[in-house]
C-alpha cells in the first residue's frame, strides 16, 4: 500500500499524515505557512470518506458544503466502494481477459 507524503491540491501542497482513529483534518493556506492533512489509514468507506472529505477542503470547497447533517463525502465513498474502488491501486487495475 502506498502511502502519500505531499501532493499539490488548489489551495497548495499539503503535508499528508495517516493514522488510526482520526477524524480528519485540513490545515486552510491563511492559517499555516506549512500546511498539513491528517485523514484515516485503512481501507474501510470510513476511511475513503476521511480522505474525499479532506481533498475537497484542500480543493477550497466550503465548509458549509461539507459540513452538513449528511456529510456528501460519506454517500461518494460508499459509491466508489460499490463500484470496485480500492487502496491498492495494482488490484483494481482491469484484468487481461484469456482467449
Amino acid at each position: 500500500m502506498k502511502h502519500v507524503r505531499k501532493h499539490t491540491f488548489r489551495l497548495g501542497t499539503y503535508r499528508i499524515s495517516e493514522g488510526e482513529g482520526w477524524v480528519g483534518l485540513c490545515d486552510q493556506p491563511d492559517d499555516y505557512f506549512t500546511l498539513r492533512m491528517e485523514v484515516l489509514t485503512g481501507r474501510s468507506v470510513k476511511a475513503l470518506a476521511c480522505q474525499i472529505h479532506e481533498a475537497l477542503h484542500a480543493e477550497g470547497c466550503p465548509d458549509s458544503f461539507l459540513h452538513q447533517d449528511k456529510d456528501p463525502c460519506d454517500n461518494i465513498a460508499r459509491f466508489l466502494m460499490r463500484m470496485g474502488w480500492t487502496r491498492d491501486c495494482d488490484s483494481a487495475a482491469p484484468k487481461e481477459e484469456s482467449k
